[in-house]
């Protein structure tokens, strides 16, 4: 396929991809995991580096 059009779905997937970690991630604060400041950033961070593994894994698969 077009180059471009492979770009415009990994954007797509990768903004999916981070929705979806930060959505589990507001789930757990709602159920009282992480609600405090220090296990509140680590849990942040977390997600982070989950969201940006899973958008790296993505652009392998849908671009390259």
């Amino acid at each position: 396929g077009n180059l471009l059009v492979r770009l415009v779905v990994w954007a797509f997937v990768a903004g999916l991809i981070y929705h979806f970690i930060v959505g589990v991630k507001h789930l757990l604060a709602d159920v009282g995991v992480a609600e405090e400041l220090q296990s509140g950033r680590t849990a942040a961070t977390i997600a982070l580096i989950l969201s940006a593994v899973g958008i790296l894994a993505s652009f392998v698969w849908v671009v390259l």
